[in-house]
């Protein structure tokens, strides 16, 4: 792989410049907002003239040969995620957080990074 420019943009070797998948506005109106309808019709069916993102982020050829526990694993996620909605009373801080949180650019190895 070599460094390369489509379009006036510098992509680097090796780079998978995915994000860019969902801005296309002829199929995502209004890439930048969160409108999460905008999967759904008007009745809150799923709106097949929109393509998911599920449906191609992982690369072409995905769903030929899919990961046999992919369903198992988003089913676990989603079960983790609505127990913690429906039990925990989620709310802002009430108190300063100290240390107060930064976003560091890059990717992301630990899930803790210490602020300093």
């Amino acid at each position: 792989m070599v460094d390369n420019e489509y379009r006036g943009w510098h992509i680097p070797e090796g780079c998978m410049p995915l994000e860019a998948m969902t801005r296309d506005e002829r199929y995502y109106p209004e890439p930048e907002e969160f409108r999460p309808q905008r999967y759904l019709t008007q009745d809150g069916q799923k709106n097949a003239n929109v393509l998911l993102p599920s449906s191609f982020i992982f690369g072409y050829g995905r769903r030929g040969r899919i990961c046999p526990g992919q369903a198992f694993a988003e089913a676990t996620i989603w079960l983790a995620v609505a127990n913690i909605v429906a039990l925990f009373d989620i709310c802002k801080a009430v108190d300063e957080i100290i240390p107060p949180g930064a976003f560091i650019p890059g990717l992301t190895k630990w899930v803790l990074n210490q602020v300093s």
